[in-house]
């Protein structure tokens, strides 16, 4: 997915409203937190593949990214 739709879905998700109601500031400002911070991370830890020059993200498969989702997919349900 492109780094400006992950930013609108973590924004909707955080405000608890839809992805087409976040404004574009916080979008551009969320998409810049995980450019330069987060994102970068999560590719090194192999959680996810991210692209800075073609502003896109994608879910990594197996090992370490599949033990994760389980993880937080368990301590959201207790």
């Amino acid at each position: 997915m492109s780094l400006e739709t992950l930013a609108a879905e973590v924004v909707a998700e955080r405000e608890g409203i839809c992805p087409s109601e976040v404004g574009d500031d916080e979008r551009r400002t969320a998409a810049v937190k995980l450019y330069h911070v987060h994102l970068p991370k999560l590719d090194e830890a192999g959680l996810v593949s991210f692209d800075p020059e073609e502003r896109t993200v994608s879910r990594t498969t197996g090992g370490v990214a599949e033990q994760t989702v389980q993880i937080l997919q368990e301590s959201t349900l207790s």
